[in-house]
């Protein structure tokens, strides 16, 4: 949830506050900008995903850590992946100035798609294979194989795939289309 909001979260303040301006006309390359505001968020994230964790074993959740490398390849690729979706929906607030679209779509999405609540097998009438569409799908059963079932990187090689390929399309997309919403932000003076 972090890499899908915090750019957009972060962009729309900075807006408000004024400084988005000012960080764009320095000579530090978008991409810098783009991933150096969320760096906090991530790291709180982080912070409280491993005190989930650690309540979670207090009460008797039993973790397996056989495959900590699996486990970190999936959470990486999940975080870029979702980090070019968030990257898009800056995009749509740095270029609309009000809220995104994709950022909505994509969490309600995922929620109901994408095994977060409830297995997408048991959907009706075959709606589970819209979560084969959505990252989610892929980072929650790798995520949950590496640390509920001790599953080894082998074992997770089509999650960690699925989720190379959205990686390798959406993190592109989300800067491509940061850099022509800085263009036409330019161009038209806002």
């Amino acid at each position: 949830a972090s890499a899908l909001g915090s750019f957009a979260t972060k962009l729309r303040g900075e807006q408000l506050t004024g400084t988005l301006e000012a960080m764009l006309m320095t000579p530090t390359p978008i991409p810098i900008i783009i991933f150096s505001s969320a760096l906090w968020d991530f790291f709180m994230t982080s912070v409280r995903v491993v005190l989930y964790l650690a309540l979670g074993a207090f009460f008797g959740l039993h973790l397996r850590f056989d495959s900590l490398i699996a486990f970190f390849i999936v959470l990486l690729l999940t975080i870029l992946a979702f980090s070019g979706i968030g990257i898009l929906s800056a995009a749509f607030i740095l270029y609309l100035k009000r809220g995104d679209p994709i950022n909505f779509l994509i969490s309600s999405a995922s929620a109901l798609f994408g095994g977060v609540f409830i297995p997408a097998q048991t959907l009706p009438h075959n709606l589970g294979g819209i979560g084969k569409l959505l990252p989610i799908t892929y980072a929650l059963g790798g995520i949950r194989k590496s640390l509920l079932t001790g599953a080894h990187l082998r074992d997770l090689l089509p999650e960690i795939l699925a989720l190379l390929v959205f990686v390798v399309l959406l993190v592109p997309l989300g800067m491509a289309g940061f850099t022509l919403a800085v263009r036409k932000a330019r161009q038209e003076g806002s």
